[in-house]
């Protein structure tokens, strides 16, 4: 090769520089390449998360595995009569009953739930529990009284 003489293809034959190749050769498309995909994962992985809007579907309905985990243990809430509805969302349990327990009573229920749900998932649990309140209620709905407790570390802090 005389002096002077440029190679058409930056990167072949390979050239005696020890800072590299020139501009995009030898591997910067690939670089490139590599960026654009993690920057795609992390935007996919990491995206906006899209909840339904409305009560927890039933315990066969996808959730996440800790959600799942909760409905499977608390499935024993079925077969309490005053219970007439219960809701799973996220670490919260919503227990609504159709009227006062008799015995063991509102008071025990919930915190039998957050015990059970929190030996579980390994993980703090919270549960309300209310008389009357319609299908979906949360704390926050207007005119209805709630009971509240925490389980955390195997025992009930509130």
């Amino acid at each position: 090769m005389a002096h002077g003489y440029q190679y058409p293809y930056p990167c072949y034959p390979p050239q005696k520089r020890s800072s590299g190749c020139v501009g995009m050769g030898c591997g910067g498309a690939a670089v490139v390449a590599a960026l654009f995909v993690i920057a795609f994962l992390v935007a996919r992985v990491g995206g906006p998360r899209h909840r339904e809007s409305g009560p927890t579907p039933p315990a066969h309905a996808s959730g996440t595995t800790q959600e799942r985990k909760l409905r499977a243990e608390l499935a024993y809430l079925n077969e309490i009569s005053e219970i007439a509805w219960w809701e799973v969302e996220s670490n919260n349990v919503y227990i609504g009953f159709s009227r006062v327990p008799d015995d063991p009573g509102l008071v025990l229920i919930c915190q039998g739930a957050a015990l059970r749900g929190n030996r579980a998932i390994d993980f703090g649990v919270h549960v309300w529990g209310s008389v009357g309140a319609p299908r979906g209620a949360r704390p926050d709905t207007p005119g209805v009284q709630w009971y509240e407790t925490t389980a955390r570390y195997g025992r009930i802090e509130r």
